[in-house]
């Protein structure tokens, strides 16, 4: 039974949970070496920009390629912050939210 004493401690869970989630989708994005490397290569290049959405965005004037990359780590992502929004509770844009930044603290940077 839920009572009114218990809620703070119920939300702090979910935020707990909503947090650890959030950084295991992230390592889990990365945990192929050739997309990170790729990832990490077309950052330092500032061709790829982390949002905070949690997305990805191509600069402009980036390769096709990289677009392609983008789109394909972006549908990844996408999915993972459905699953942890599902299992948590959580709405699609507060996981979005914090994963985007996490994402930008450990990725500073922007388009060249």
């Amino acid at each position: 039974m839920v009572t009114m004493e218990s809620t703070p401690n119920l939300r702090q869970g979910t935020l707990t949970t909503l947090l650890a989630a959030t950084i295991l989708a992230v390592s889990l994005l990365f945990s192929s070496p050739l997309r990170a490397q790729s990832l990490d290569g077309a950052k330092a290049a500032g061709q790829i920009v982390e949002q905070a959405n949690g997305m990805l965005a191509a600069c402009p004037g980036a390769p096709a390629s990289v677009s392609g990359l983008v789109e394909s780590i972006n549908a990844k992502r996408l999915q993972q912050y459905q699953d942890i929004a599902s299992k948590t509770g959580a709405t699609i844009t507060q996981v979005q939210a914090r994963a985007g930044a996490k994402l930008r603290q450990s990725s500073p940077g922007g388009c060249k």
